[in-house]
């Protein structure tokens, strides 16, 4: 997969490009309470989170090999680029998603 981020001219501070796999479906069935027998599907579940790097506001490039993410429930992935960091995330400057099936 190969990830362009374009240049923001008006970018202040760092930011994080993370990567997240995405089963776009997910059928779970209910075992107790009162949906208990009752099957609920759960749509776009991110499976887990990889930082591709930082970006500092010029135009860069990231790239990961397709197989180092993708399982076989995995149908998409989603890429978001956030001020902030892991510890204290702050706005959302972009976002994509795109199938890899």
């Amino acid at each position: 997969l190969v990830v362009e981020v374009p240049a923001g001219k008006e970018f202040q501070t760092g930011a994080e490009v993370w990567l997240l796999p995405i089963s776009t479906k997910v059928p779970v069935s209910i075992e107790r309470g009162e949906n208990r027998g009752k099957t609920i599907t759960y749509n776009n579940v991110v499976r887990r989170w990889v930082k591709l790097g930082e970006w500092k506001g010029d135009s860069e490039t990231f790239t990961i090999a397709l197989k180092e993410v993708q399982a076989a429930d995995i149908d998409s992935v989603a890429v978001l680029v956030q001020n902030g960091g892991a510890n204290a995330p702050g706005t959302v400057l972009g976002a994509a998603i795109v199938s890899v099936r």
